[in-house]
């Protein structure tokens, strides 16, 4: 059973643009389609910075999604994914990880409480520079921690919008993009632990040779791998340590 489980946010329910597109990518992708409406969230006031507040609407989310998902059984679900918007990202990442689930996850403007329960190289996210809920920076902070790819829009607000509708679609088109490549992928997610000079003996490097660095990668269990690049293609790509990468025909890209 292929099973995309969709966790809205407050006020941003299952039919608004980011979850309702990706819902039908994942439904044209062959998934079956589960959604946790959270009922009466949308009244919550005063969350913005508040942190009280905050973790009591998450607690109350949380308990609804155990209520909605109850009768799943995720033993027969096949790697399971999870689109989630705003504290809906939370509700996911902790419902993921106190029942075990190997989910794939979406998370769509995560909030700052979303870390604490997200699982290294879980999936990947979006944020927008303008959204009053939580810092940029955090989000960085944290995603490089979960070693999850971070996509962010310049200018947009906690729906990942902008004040013009042209630029607004653009971006939508750029997300779901990103959106049904995660889907359709399965490319193993590494963050760069340090770069130093290869040992290549004391052979002069051909004149058309770029100079070799080794380059030691870790991967989301901890495990360490060393891979040989040319310095040139770091430099070309913008790739240094602590930078998320992928591995294509033997060379690094970002993630």
């Amino acid at each position: 059973m292929k099973l995309a489980v969709i966790f809205p946010g407050i006020g941003y329910h299952c039919d608004k643009p980011l979850l309702y597109y990706s819902s039908r990518i994942a439904k044209n992708l062959g998934m079956e389609i589960v959604k946790v409406p959270f009922r009466d969230l949308a009244r919550k006031k005063g969350l913005i910075g508040n942190e009280e507040k905050m973790h009591r609407v998450f607690e109350e989310a949380r308990e609804q999604a155990e209520e909605i998902l109850k009768k799943i059984e995720w033993d027969r679900a096949e790697e399971p994914v999870f689109l989630s918007k705003s504290i809906g990202t939370a509700v996911a990442a902790s419902y993921a990880r106190d029942h075990g689930l190997c989910a794939r996850h979406i998370y769509y403007t995560p909030v700052a409480g979303t870390f604490a329960f997200m699982e290294k190289g879980s999936g990947i996210a979006f944020h927008g520079t303008d959204d009053p809920w939580v810092e940029t920076e955090a989000v960085r902070r944290g995603c490089r921690e979960k070693m999850v790819p971070l996509y962010i829009t310049e200018g947009a607000n906690h729906s990942l919008e902008t004040c013009d509708v042209m630029t607004d679609l653009q971006n939508m088109r750029n997300i779901m993009e990103k959106t049904r490549e995660y889907l359709t992928g399965r490319e193993k997610i590494f963050r760069i632990l340090r770069i130093s000079e290869a040992d290549y003996g004391c052979e002069e490097l051909p004149a058309n040779a770029g100079v070799p660095v080794s380059v030691i990668l870790e991967d989301a269990a901890g495990m360490e791998m060393s891979i040989t690049a040319e310095d040139e293609d770091l430099y070309r790509r913008n790739l240094d340590a602590g930078d998320l990468v992928v591995i294509r025909d033997r060379k690094l890209f970002r993630a």
